[in-house]
């Protein structure tokens, strides 16, 4: 299902941050996917077939990732994002999944706007705190990606260069 999709099948609203790309598989309840750091819908290709059999499923690409990159990304502005995003749809209520980066942009949407939230699931989810350094943080990373499977490097290394150093 996810491989039918194209580049030209994306959508795209305007926020006050910028413009964010998602496409929509299946049909059901809204869910929406966030993806982490870098990252971007391509991220849960392997899920989202088996989630729109049940879902209606908004693949997102943040603000600054994938399609929607070459914009500033703010960390602390996502969640408003979403929330303006999910109002442009007229989405009331959703369900959440959110990966990394993804998951602590949930978990503040879901602290500021629990109205907005049906459920959420955390996957590997960023939570505070948040004082580590950059390179801690790196040696992190790259300890982490020793789990990967290795036909998800191209997916990683090319959302990675997409976003661009900066993101």
């Amino acid at each position: 299902l996810f491989g039918m999709m194209r580049a030209g099948s994306t959508n795209q609203v305007r926020l006050s941050s910028g413009v964010i790309h998602y496409r929509v598989l299946g049909d059901g309840p809204p869910l929406v996917l966030l993806h982490g750091l870098s990252g971007s819908g391509r991220w849960w290709r392997r899920n989202t077939a088996i989630l729109a059999r049940l879902f209606r499923v908004h693949l997102l690409d943040l603000v600054g990732f994938g399609h929607s990159r070459g914009q500033p990304f703010a960390l602390t502005e996502a969640a408003l994002g979403v929330i303006e995003w999910m109002d442009h749809l007229n989405l009331d209520q959703a369900h959440l999944i959110g990966h990394s980066m993804g998951g602590y942009i949930t978990i503040d949407l879901a602290a500021h706007f629990p109205q907005r939230v049906r459920k959420i699931v955390l996957v590997d989810a960023l939570a505070l705190p948040m004082d580590r350094s950059f390179i801690r943080s790196a040696f992190g990373l790259a300890h982490a990606l020793r789990y990967m499977p290795f036909n998800f490097l191209p997916v990683l290394v090319g959302d990675a260069f997409q976003a661009g150093p900066l993101t």
